[in-house]
């Protein structure tokens, strides 16, 4: 790992731990009027499932389990295929300070993942390109193909009256 991505990355890593560690408990007064006085605290989820891509394995690792260890949740760990030995180096890292049982791995194909999600319920599992997540946003792709299948269309070539030709708008000089 001394190439300048996995530099990059490792840099990340240790700035993205150190941030989450440093966030205070989020808290929410919902109501301060002297009288009543009410706040919402976030509770853990138990455990959650991290399922991470090949494409910088680790950083996004990291951002998947600092957040759900400060919440006070445990973590399942699942590496892509494609990068297993850095999931699982990267686990055996964090556990050197963490208590055991805390930070789990478990390693295989995307059926594995498939399990984790399914295991995690809603809510349990961060999965990379999740189509249900609420930040998920669809590719131009995708929206492109839910169009076609909702509006079937013929393919061709149509020109449409005061349509020019070529490169040129219908006023060619």
């Amino acid at each position: 790992m001394n190439g300048i991505g996995a530099r990059y990355e490792i840099e990340g890593c240790v700035g993205w731990l150190r941030a989450t560690a440093a966030l205070p408990p989020p808290v929410e007064v919902l109501v301060d009027d002297g009288s009543t006085y009410a706040e919402m605290r976030y509770r853990p989820i138990g455990v959650v499932g991290a399922i991470t891509p090949w494409n910088w394995p680790l950083i996004i690792a990291i951002w998947q389990i600092a957040p759900s260890l400060r919440m006070g949740d445990t973590v399942v760990q699942k590496p892509s295929e494609y990068t297993t030995l850095s999931g699982l180096a990267l686990v055996e890292v964090l556990n050197e300070v963490l208590p055991e049982g805390v930070l789990v791995p478990v390693t295989g194909a995307g059926d594995v993942g498939d399990a984790l999600r399914r295991a995690a319920g809603p809510g349990g599992a961060v999965r990379p390109g999740a189509a249900d997540h609420p930040l998920h946003r669809p590719r131009a792709g995708d929206r492109v193909g839910q169009r076609r299948r909702r509006r079937p269309r013929r393919l061709g070539l149509v020109r449409r009256p005061g349509q020019g030709q070529g490169d040129r708008g219908p006023i060619s000089g």
